[in-house]
């Protein structure tokens, strides 16, 4: 019995709720007797996955989101200075997502879904206001470069 190179690879549709993803793997086996060969010796195994693949937010931050577009007048304030207050807190949550995040947000103010509370309570706000940040949120890979480039 001479030993041989058992090579498996799979590819196969995983059921998702969104868009089709697709996982392609390759597993390498490692010299084994024939007899062997339909329980391979795994070496490496390497999966990519295809397809687009939805992206959030993490919790903590949308839940301060909410909380910022539900909090109360402060005492004393009024309601310019209320919503600019709003503003500038929700300009600095979403200073802290990532490029990635940013666009997700971006895309999922933009094209508000039925039940999205956050959504719902963000288009809620003046046009004015809602615009700037939206552009904030469009901006976020340009200021992921500038942050880059002076390192």
């Amino acid at each position: 019995m001479k030993p041989a190179l058992a090579i498996y690879s799979a590819r196969n549709a995983q059921p998702s709720r969104g868009p089709t993803r697709t996982v392609h793997s390759v597993v390498v086996a490692a010299l084994v007797p024939d007899e062997e060969l339909p329980t391979p010796v795994v070496v490496q195994q390497v999966t990519r996955l295809t397809g687009p693949c939805e992206v959030g937010i993490p919790r903590e931050i949308e839940s301060a989101i909410l909380a910022v577009l539900e909090g109360p007048v402060g005492f004393g304030e009024t309601i310019e200075t209320t919503f600019r207050r709003k503003e500038h807190e929700l300009g600095a949550l979403f200073a802290k997502l990532t490029v990635i995040e940013c666009r997700a947000l971006h895309k999922r103010l933009e094209n508000p879904k039925a039940g999205d509370a956050l959504a719902l309570r963000f288009g809620a706000m003046i046009s004015v206001r809602r615009a700037r940040l939206l552009a904030f949120l469009q901006d976020a890979r340009r200021r992921e470069a500038i942050v880059g480039g002076r390192r």
